[in-house]
């Protein structure tokens, strides 16, 4: 079984590098079709992340787990369709997000299932995020006799990477209760890459109006590296590093409405869900260290990692 799971995992990666690879050919090229036709998108807006993941030890299931939660962030967000011609249609879209505020709490226990807690702390929270992603699929037209509209269908396939980077300041040791701590500047920088299978829907909503349902279901290659800044027995800048397999899910929903000929606004509404499953946790120390056996890095199992992410965000375009 063992073995298995060592060959499935090694076939996906090699099929995730050669999706990636294909996917930004196709990137490249598209927009050299002299005879494509395409649509542009760039918008603004708010976005709110949380980010948790949990390690194992010893003594405890859950020995250390971290929660990043209310990272608000200002979100730019440019999308793309290039009609390829023959019903084939190239998406791309990427957004960067500035954290303008968010939380973090790291919290150690000494019994399994989060009991015996003898370490708390909080800090504020900044950084960025950052998606790209690039899908390729073909356009159908359903008639809905009912509404006598056409519905576009356009399923997908594709990749995408994302990544959190982010940076904890402000120290507040709460258990046991001593205090704020200067000097506290750890990150930790995540990236989610993979690829994805989805469906657009789209359909007029009267008066010129088009409303657009996208649903993604994506797998994901986790990796993850945490500079710990005041623990001076971890090396640096890398004091240690996630690895992990994932999933994930997304929803969006667009709607866009021409209130004149000139003008088109729009407004959408995003929704992710990540997960991964057992991964390892690899913490690299200074000095050889007695709790492994004497070597300078150090395994345990990461138990999860997850992350949710929602963003509204609003466009208005001219045209001239």
């Amino acid at each position: 079984m063992a073995v298995a799971l060592f060959m499935m995992r090694r076939k996906m990666k090699k099929a995730n590098q050669w999706c990636f690879s294909a996917c930004l050919a196709l990137t490249l090229l598209a927009p050299l079709a002299s005879q494509a036709s395409s649509s542009e998108w760039l918008s603004a807006g708010y976005r709110t992340d949380y980010l948790r993941w949990n390690i194992a030890g010893t003594s405890a299931n859950i020995l250390s787990e971290l929660t990043w939660s209310e990272l608000d962030s200002v979100q730019l967000k440019a999308e793309a369709e290039h009609n390829l011609g023959a019903g084939m249609t190239l998406r791309w879209g990427a957004d960067y997000g500035y954290i303008v505020s968010g939380k973090n709490q790291d919290s150690d226990y000494a019994y399994n299932d989060r009991s015996g807690e003898f370490s708390r702390s909080y800090a504020d929270t900044d950084g960025n995020l950052f998606d790209v992603t690039v899908g390729i699929g073909h356009e159908f037209f359903v008639r809905d006799a009912a509404v006598q509209q056409d519905m576009r269908l356009v399923p997908y396939i594709g990749v995408s990477f994302h990544q959190q980077s982010l940076r904890d300041t402000n120290g507040v040791q709460v258990w046991p209760a001593t205090g704020a701590f200067a000097g506290l500047s750890s990150t930790y920088k995540a990236s989610w890459k993979g690829p994805w299978v989805g469906l657009d829907f789209g359909f007029d909503t009267g008066g010129d109006g088009q409303l657009v349902l996208r649903v993604e279901r994506h797998w994901a290659d986790y990796y993850a590296e945490a500079d710990w800044n005041l623990r001076t027995e971890f090396q640096h800048p890398r004091s240690f590093e996630h690895v992990a397999t994932g999933t994930g899910m997304l929803w969006s929903l667009l709607w866009r409405y021409p209130p004149s000929k000139r003008w088109l606004f729009s407004a959408g509404l995003d929704y992710q869900y990540w997960q991964t499953g057992a991964g390892t946790d690899r913490t690299f120390y200074v000095y050889p260290y007695s709790g492994c056996g004497g070597p300078t890095q150090c395994e345990t199992r990461l138990n999860e990692v997850q992350w949710r992410s929602m963003s509204l965000l609003l466009q208005l375009q001219k045209s001239f």
